[in-house]
Parts: structure tokens; C-alpha cells; sequence
């Protein structure tokens, strides 16, 4: 099943609200900021990441970071490891990789306790 990451999720709930629809990001800036992202996991390689260091290292804010990393997974161009990482809250956080190095880690064992350091 395909989704697309421009679709406003919201709007059934919303009902079309004008101030809802205002709200969300234009397709531009989406395209942009998942790119960006996508290409910030491609750099990690088979290592990844888990979503909070992509959006900060890029300068995104929480909010619109964590938008497009659940963009990004919906889509399948992110994908989890299995392996567990650490929020700089201390929260623990899946480590995600580009679907490309997907089928490199697939054949190997996941570790639960890798902790990404922030």
C-alpha cells in the first residue's frame, strides 16, 4: 500500500478547516526536509540513527522532524534496525537506516541494548 507524504493526514479529523489547512507545511518544504533526511541516513550508512540526531543535526525543530521522519517510514525510505538508541532524554529510540542498507542488515542478528551516543 503506497502513501503519500503530502497527504494531510489531519483532514478527516479536521474536516477542512481553513486555519487546519493553512497549518500544514506546504509540499515543497516536505520534499525538502524529508530529502534532507533521507540523505543524512544514507550518510550513516548500515550504523544509522535514530530520528532525533538526523532532525537536530539538520537544525530541524522536534515537531517538524519527527513529521517527516514518520514520512520517511511510512514510505519505507527509513526503515528500523531492531537495535535501540537513546533520546537525549534518555528515552529509548529504534535506530533507523536508508532503505538502501536495509537488506545488508537483514542477515545480521540485532543487538537490543546499542545505545546511540547524542
Amino acid at each position: 500500500m503506497s502513501h503519500d507524504p503530502h497527504q494531510d493526514i489531519t483532514e478527516k479529523k479536521h474536516g477542512g478547516n481553513p486555519f487546519s489547512r493553512a497549518a500544514n507545511p506546504e509540499r515543497e518544504r516536505k520534499q525538502r526536509d524529508m530529502q534532507a533526511l533521507y540523505d543524512y541516513f544514507v550518510r550513516q550508512g548500515t550504523k544509522g540513527c535514530i530520528c532525533e540526531v538526523a532532525y537536530l543535526a539538520l537544525g530541524l525543530l522536534a515537531q517538524t522532524g519527527s513529521g517527516r521522519c514518520s514520512d520517511l517510514k511510512r514510505t519505507g525510505k527509513i526503515v528500523g534496525t531492531g537495535r535501540r538508541g537513546r533520546t537525549q532524554t534518555g528515552h529509548g529510540a529504534e535506530i533507523l537506516v536508508a532503505d538502501i542498507y536495509y537488506e545488508a542488515l537483514a542477515s545480521t542478528e540485532p543487538v537490543l541494548a546499542d545505545v546511540e551516543e547524542l
